[in-house]
């Protein structure tokens, strides 16, 4: 009875030290990179705004086609982006993986929104990459990027003065060089 169960205690060893190995060997070769994605957001920008409504846009560069984008108000709820659209395609040089050439391409997706019924104050805008599963779940996909932005909608508009006679400053001093110039002319043509 002894004899049995050292004997089945190492065979238990065994399959429980091959099965590691066996699931890196299986792993390894039904691997495919993962998809990577750059977010950039074009607007709204860091500054200050004197509206209270904005539009969002922001351009999403990755390897994988099948994305679409939330984005999230002062950390607020998802929003879905209004409009999200692939605009191009293109085959890549072929990537070194675990010493496996992998095939890719590059798709570049612009998105678009109005976001409006900003109060005045800081406010903070969150774009995320992702995709949304057959229950309509939302999944962040790489790295999402943030902006900061202050909302003044009592800011004074800058106005321009009716004569800016700062402006004309640095045309003083030519013409008061020609002036003398030409008097010092004349002066000298009086005299010969």
């Amino acid at each position: 009875m002894r004899r049995a169960v050292l004997s089945l205690t190492a065979v238990l060893v065994i399959v429980f030290l091959m099965e590691p190995i066996a699931q890196v060997e299986i792993t390894r070769a039904n691997f495919v990179p993962a998809p990577t994605f750059t977010i950039s957001v074009l607007s709204p920008k860091e500054a200050v705004y004197n509206s209270n409504t904005l539009t969002l846009n922001f351009s999403v560069v990755g390897s994988d086609w099948h994305n679409t984008a939330r984005y999230k108000l002062d950390e607020g709820n998802f929003h879905a982006v209004t409009n999200f659209k692939e605009v191009s395609r293109e085959p890549m040089p072929p990537m070194n993986w675990f010493g496996k050439q992998y095939n890719w391409t590059q798709y570049t997706f612009l998105g678009t929104d109005v976001i409006s019924g900003l109060s005045d104050g800081n406010h903070s805008l969150t774009v995320y990459n992702g995709y949304i599963d057959p229950h309509g779940q939302f999944f962040e996909n790489g790295d999402p990027v943030t902006v900061y932005f202050y909302i003044e909608t009592s800011a004074p508009t800058p106005t321009v003065p009716e004569f800016p006679c700062l402006m004309l400053l640095p045309l003083f001093f030519p013409i008061l060089f020609i002036v003398v110039l030409f008097r010092k002319r004349k002066v000298s043509d009086s005299h010969d």
